[in-house]
């Protein structure tokens, strides 16, 4: 009942404000309709027609009413209690509420347009750019096939295709490209006694790839906040592998992107795949660096998992490792196939160690 008896003397309040403004404004007008009169075109007789209704001073205590109510929307720190505002206060806030009663709607209203206006504006931009995403998205997928494919595109091209694209077609693309890199790599040992024209020309391909990578890369790097960027080892491991099996191998590249893959690993396990550390092997054997090379040999075969990527490694993917391990471990390397009876399923890749097979 409080809250009655308060809206009571609020919407009072505002009546004696809008008739305050009409008094002020010299325009008390009672209440009237306006007629016309008109010829009849059946009877021929004049006859009234209503042409409209003045409210006359009623349309300002209705003006005083509403701005009466409005200006508790508007006014901060407001209580809704009567008691704790004070009576007087209230009424008082209610009579300029009335007064204001046409300019107050009116501002109100043009503020809830405003904010209608906005809102519409952003979304209609927010629904042209989710647009535009998808259009850039389908021209990077075009492009991403055209690559795999076996079309060269430079990093300044991809780096614009993928400006402003959704971050899963990057995502995306690594996949695709990452799923075509290893059937060329497979494709390489199997067709390791085919002419090599043919291996020349996968391993063309491979180089291809590293252009949309690189961007790749670029753009992942970009979302700090992901949690997905922790996965980016996968990301330069790959690009690693491309440089070191495109036909001209860049050690000093693979290197690089190889211990990155590393150093982005450790951060969420203290283990690092052995893939990883024999293809550092391989690169410190043909970059000359002996000590290194000893270093992460020694990493290796101190674990099973170690020796067994080393035993199972293919001359044709991992140039060099086997003539500088024959050279510096052959003894060690022996050892391991008398000793591990399952390791016989390999000494076709050790073709120097067994002529004879």
């Amino acid at each position: 009942m409080e809250y009655l008896h308060t809206l009571l003397y609020v919407v009072v309040a505002g009546e004696f404000g809008g008739l305050l403004y009409a008094i002020q404004d010299n325009k008390i007008v009672l209440p009237s309709i306006k007629y016309i009169t008109e010829e009849d075109v059946f009877s021929h007789k004049n006859i009234k027609i209503c042409e409209g209704i003045n409210l006359g001073v009623l349309s300002d205590l209705l003006f005083g009413v509403g701005g009466g109510l409005l200006i508790f929307l508007v006014t901060p720190g407001v209580p809704d209690s009567a008691e704790n505002f004070g009576m007087i206060k209230l009424i008082s806030l209610a009579i300029v509420g009335g007064y204001s009663g046409q300019v107050l709607i009116k501002k109100v209203a043009d503020k809830s347009m405003e904010a209608m206006a906005e809102k519409t504006e952003k979304l209609e931009k927010d629904i042209n750019n989710i647009q535009e995403i998808k259009d850039n998205d389908q021209e990077a997928y075009k492009m991403f096939y055209k690559i795999i494919d076996g079309k060269e595109i430079g990093n300044e091209e991809i780096r614009r295709a993928l400006k402003n694209v959704s971050p899963s077609v990057n995502l995306r693309g690594f996949t695709l490209l990452d799923e075509r890199r290893k059937e060329l790599v497979f494709k390489i040992i199997d067709n390791r006694n085919a002419p090599e024209v043919n291996l020349k020309s996968a391993r063309e391909k491979l180089r291809l790839f590293i252009p949309l990578l690189e961007e790749i890369i670029n753009a992942e790097e970009g979302y700090d906040a992901r949690e997905t960027n922790l996965y980016l080892h996968y990301h330069y491991a790959s690009l690693a592998y491309l440089y070191k099996d495109q036909d001209n191998p860049n050690w000093k590249s693979a290197l690089f992107y190889t211990k990155k893959a590393i150093d982005i690993y450790r951060k969420k396990d203290s283990s690092i795949p052995k893939t990883y550390m024999l293809n550092k092997l391989i690169c410190h054997i043909n970059m000359n660096d002996k000590e290194q090379a000893e270093s992460c040999f020694k990493e290796l075969w101190d674990i099973p998992e170690g020796i067994y990527e080393i035993i199972r490694s293919r001359n044709i993917i991992t140039p060099g490792l086997q003539d500088w391990i024959l050279e510096h471990h052959r003894k060690e390397i022996e050892n391991q196939f008398s000793l591990n009876e399952n390791y016989s399923l390999y000494k076709e890749n050790w073709s120097k160690l067994f002529p004879a097979q």
